[in-house]
């Protein structure tokens, strides 16, 4: 009966767990058709300092492959923490297609695993309203 539920409807998570991309690697993704690939997942939006970043993932890069199986939309991207996963993409200039290895930490929080980009800042120059 659990093996028909499968891990996710029960919330049990292993090591192996495939959790949300956002999550994983630190990345989201929006299903689009391409010209060179069709309906593919393209990455939208990359935290920069996060798993996906580290492997030079750009917004617009489409996904083709993960640890060798391609990926369609309705199949969703998902990514096990505290591992090594081979990906294909093809940039979002579309010139060809390269490797790369998405490389995610081990899960500090079981219930709640999650990648830790670093926080996005900006620098700005402090402007007192009383200067002259």
């Amino acid at each position: 009966m659990l093996k028909e539920l499968g891990s996710g409807a029960l919330g049990l998570l292993r090591e192996t767990s495939k959790i949300s991309s956002r999550n994983a690697i630190a990345a989201s993704f929006r299903a689009l058709d391409t010209p060179a690939d069709g309906h593919r997942w393209i990455f939208q939006d990359v935290a920069p300092g996060g798993p996906a970043d580290r492997a030079g993932i750009k917004p617009g890069d489409a996904l083709l492959r993960i640890d060798g199986n391609d990926i369609v939309p309705q199949s969703k991207p998902s990514f096990a923490m505290g591992m090594e996963t081979p990906i294909v993409i093809r940039p979002g200039d579309q010139s060809g297609t390269r490797t790369a290895t998405i490389s995610t930490r081990k899960a500090k929080h079981r219930d709640n695993p999650a990648a830790e980009p670093r926080a996005v800042v900006h620098p700005f120059k402090t402007v007192s309203a009383f200067s002259r």
